[in-house]
């Protein structure tokens, strides 16, 4: 049996966690790596360690008794970031905001604007729907936005939803939300009847949420 690899967490830039998010995945469907679904052995560093706080700030998250909100670091880069000047700009700014999707309902469908400009042909032109699209995100990610924690032990709640473009769906716990989700449609799905994005968006919620 080979022996587990056990090295200390270590923080990665909000740039880079979504493109690293993405290589892991990858390397997880390819077989090179696998999820561990035991306890494992942590690596503590007591200088690092908080102890009585009522709260805590950790990858990007702030952690309290009540809920998770996104870190308020992370909150003012990201409503500081200027408007992208080229493809690069793009996908660092989607990048970033990706990883607080959680706390973004609909954000896919609301990226879309911006996320055409990705596109191989697409030139960059910076007009008033991608920048409307790039403000209401932005705006959409107040530090004080509380998710609750996940309890196993409580019945949950999935709601989903379609939309013309895209689907979206939240899983709550006593109506409290503690995870958003959305993705946006191809042009030949925006095209199926209400009912049948209805059922997309239901798939989509379960296979989102499915662990």
């Amino acid at each position: 049996m080979v022996k587990l690899v056990i090295c200390p967490p270590r923080k990665i830039p909000m740039t880079l966690q979504q493109k690293l998010k993405d290589k892991l995945t990858d390397m997880e469907h390819k077989g090179v790596i696998k999820k561990v679904h035991v306890p494992t052995e942590w690596i503590n560093r007591r200088k690092k360690s908080h102890f009585n706080k009522e709260e805590v700030t950790y990858l990007g998250h702030k952690l309290a008794q009540n809920g998770v909100q996104p870190g308020r670091e992370e909150v003012k880069a990201i409503t500081a970031m200027p408007p992208p000047e080229d493809k690069k700009g793009v996908e660092i700014f989607l990048g970033t905001v990706n990883y607080m999707a959680k706390f973004i309902p609909n954000l896919s469908m609301i990226s879309k604007p911006i996320r055409k400009l990705l596109k191989k042909d697409n030139q960059f032109v910076w007009e008033h729907k991608k920048a409307k699209a790039f403000e209401e995100i932005k705006n959409t990610l107040p530090s004080e936005k509380t998710l609750g924690y996940f309890n196993p032990d409580e019945k949950i709640t999935l709601e989903c939803d379609s939309l013309q473009f895209g689907l979206g769906a939240v899983v709550t716990e006593r109506g409290k939300p503690i995870a958003y989700a959305s993705r946006s449609l191809s042009d030949a799905k925006s095209r199926y009847t209400q009912i049948e994005k209805e059922l997309l968006a239901v798939v989509f919620g379960l296979e989102q949420f499915e662990t």
